[in-house]
């Protein structure tokens, strides 16, 4: 599995957050790194009296839930929590900056799924993070389903042969490391006409499948899916039909106009899948991130 040293789980201390905490904590527990609670008080939000109940009850969970984990994983001891506040303009900007300052490997939060007028005007914290963040970055829905375990042991990789998605493959092949972790290499084939089929020598389903089984490699424990569709959504309903427990993808990012009127595929997951999505960073230069999960 990848190494993880520090987690950073921010927090509004909403029940989206509260389920982030629940795959922030078995993580840290997993890897044995530090779990950094960040809470951002916003300026123009609600003031730090009215929070600071609120958080210090959050943490007090939170301890609770990771001394639990290691007593669930024979621990020795649990892993160490440690609470970052901050006051700004902007979470997302706070965010970034901890995670950067505190050199993160990762980070967990939660995301409220907005979508359409509202998610245009009001913008997400997540979706900022995630073309912002210099670490891997892992967003859970408040309705996600989260793992019984420690472990995640079902993971949905989609891919669409670029380099960017080899990344996510290489990321869902270091999580399944243990031998305990089955893949799902998933590609969703835009609509194709019926003359198709000639042009390519055949039934295009059965070539995308040999060149996604080249594509990946003699890796073991891997099952491979294609399906017709556009990818979001394709990628989305197949996290639900194979009962996975993670979704493990990269962003190439996209240009300002498509992020205003669409998002990218990875970004419209996050807000669809019922389940967590951890987004692979490309380090700044072209390679992968060295740590992370």
């Amino acid at each position: 599995m990848l190494t993880l040293s520090t987690i950073l789980h921010p927090t509004d201390c909403t029940d989206s957050a509260a389920r982030a905490l629940e795959v922030a904590a078995r993580l840290a527990t997993t890897h044995r790194a530090t779990l950094v609670i960040l809470h951002a008080e916003v300026v123009h939000g609600p003031s730090s009296r009215e929070m600071d109940a609120g958080l210090e009850d959050y943490v007090a969970s939170a301890r609770r839930l990771v001394e639990s984990l290691a007593d669930e994983s024979s621990t020795a001891a649990p892993v160490p929590v440690e609470v970052v506040e901050a006051r700004t303009f902007f979470a997302h900007d706070a965010i970034t900056e901890v995670a950067a300052n505190r050199h993160a490997d990762l980070i967990v939060m939660g995301t409220h799924g907005r979508r359409g007028l509202n998610r245009l005007l009001l913008g997400s914290n997540a979706e900022r993070v995630l073309r912002q963040a210099s670490c891997h970055v892992l967003t859970v829905r408040a309705d996600a389903g989260v793992p019984a375990g420690v472990e995640f042991r079902e993971l949905l990789v989609p891919v669409d042969f670029s380099d960017a998605s080899r990344r996510g493959l290489d990321g869902a092949l270091a999580l399944a490391g243990n031998g305990r972790a089955r893949i799902h290499v998933f590609h969703a084939m835009e609509p194709l006409p019926p003359w198709a089929r000639y042009e390519l020598g055949g039934d295009p389903r059965e070539r995308v499948e040999e060149r996604l089984r080249a594509w990946v490699g003699d890796a073991p424990g891997v099952h491979y899916h294609v399906t017709k569709g556009h990818a979001a959504a394709e990628i989305a309903r197949a996290a639900d039909d194979l009962k996975v427990d993670l979704i493990v993808m990269s962003s190439r990012g996209a240009t300002v106009a498509d992020w205003l009127l669409l998002g990218t595929v990875t970004e419209r997951v996050c807000r669809m899948a019922g389940v967590p999505v951890l987004t692979v960073r490309q380090q700044r230069g072209g390679g992968a991130s060295g740590a992370g999960a």
